[in-house]
């Protein structure tokens, strides 16, 4: 590859990856000098046999005191950040500890720039790469391999009034610990394993070929791929194997460095304008979409989706293809794999899979424009270009 003339490149601060990795929380507490966090979940994660665990550790480590928000809902709004902001200064809380999929993870990091901060509302602390000094101690215990929250530089929240999705992008919102434990993710259901693996595989597919990869977020993006399309399927056919679950989960985390500092594309950039709009699972749109924009994209990507193929299938299947085929094989590769998982899963193909249909695309697509991803894409998105992925993706 080419290398850029400039580049910069940040990577998680701290991972813990192993079985019973929870089990680490309350020392990284102590080293951080928190007192009394407080832990920010959904109303599912709360129930789970694994968070149960992990709080009774808590309370036995000399943690008892710490404060519990457990109502994150899915695309959480910028109100659920305020409120819990609220909630963490009134009860004297000095740490955060967010346990959950990419909701729950950029929820916290939005609450972490207001408490940090003192700012009140997240329109007003956007952008505040600035900020001197760091946000308060946050531990990121990711639920689902997938959104890769747990290792970036981004949070996305919803605004349900304006109905767009705003990015926060600032380094100090990365977590100062990710806690990698595959007993976190072992109860997901297959359909979310699938959909929210199939977001991570984007991620880093979506980072390879950015107008902003590097060398690094290169290697970080390829060993993701690997980890994912190695694993993602025995994750589903047998839930229990936690040694898959680890390497997916890694998988996930990798797939995050990488995208947080290449940046995604194209399907991003109408993936968030269609989830806007029309209300989808993130990694369900991811699923739909990816195939359509690679190939949309070939026309500047043909030399590392051809080199793509080895890393989806395997020396034996690369070196037998042709040199001109490749691209065009590593693209079926992707299919055949969404295929397998639909089966296996029930993961969507098609816009009509998630009732998305040609009266919501003008809507779409003037999103889709005007999203921040479109940028790194390598391929100007134009309407044209966002209209033919649509139509071709129903």
């Amino acid at each position: 590859m080419k290398i850029p003339e400039f580049y910069e490149h940040t990577t998680g601060k701290r991972v813990i990856s192993g079985v019973d990795a929870l089990s680490h929380i309350p020392y990284e507490l102590k080293m951080a000098g928190v007192t009394k966090p407080i832990i920010v979940t959904d109303v599912i994660v709360c129930k789970l046999p694994f968070f149960k665990k992990m709080l009774e550790s808590l309370k036995v480590s000399g943690f008892a005191d710490f404060d519990l928000f457990d109502q994150i809902p899915a695309d959480s709004p910028v109100t659920i950040a305020e409120q819990i902001a609220i909630q963490y200064t009134s009860a004297e809380c000095d740490g955060i500890i967010a346990v959950g999929g990419g909701s729950v993870l950029d929820c916290a990091k939005s609450v972490n720039l207001l408490v940090s901060t003192g700012a009140t509302k997240v329109e007003s602390v956007m952008g505040m790469d600035h900020i001197p000094g760091n946000l308060k101690p946050f531990i990121a215990v990711p639920t689902t391999s997938g959104t890769g929250s747990e290792a970036t530089k981004v949070a996305v929240v919803s605004d349900p009034i304006k109905k767009i999705k705003i990015e926060i992008i600032t380094e100090k919102i990365i977590p100062t610990v990710s806690v990698l434990d595959p007993e976190a993710t072992i109860s997901l259901p297959a359909k979310v394993t699938a959909s929210t693996g199939f977001d991570a595989l984007t991620h880093a597919i979506e980072a390879l070929y950015s107008l902003q990869s590097n060398p690094l977020s290169r290697v970080e993006a390829l060993t993701a791929i690997e980890l994912i399309v190695g694993n993602i399927e025995n994750v589903i056919k047998n839930p229990k194997d936690i040694y898959s679950r680890l390497a997916l989960a890694n998988g996930s985390y990798l797939a995050g460095c990488a995208f947080s500092n290449a940046m995604v594309g194209g399907v991003h950039a109408i993936g968030h304008a269609a989830g806007a709009v029309c209300h989808v699972a993130h990694g369900d749109i991811m699923s739909v979409l990816l195939p359509a924009v690679m190939k949309a994209n070939l026309i500047a990507t043909k030399e590392i989706t051809s080199e793509l193929l080895y890393w989806l299938e395997g020396a034996e299947v690369f070196s037998s293809t042709p040199v001109e085929k490749r691209a065009e094989k590593a693209i079926e590769s992707i299919i055949n794999i969404r295929k397998r998982l639909k089966v296996i899963s029930g993961l969507p193909e098609t816009l009509s899979d998630l009732k998305i249909d040609r009266s919501q695309f003008e809507e779409i697509i003037n999103k889709a424009l005007d999203d921040g991803a479109s940028i790194t894409n390598p391929v100007s998105l134009t309407r044209e270009f966002v209209f033919k992925i649509l139509e071709s993706s129903l």
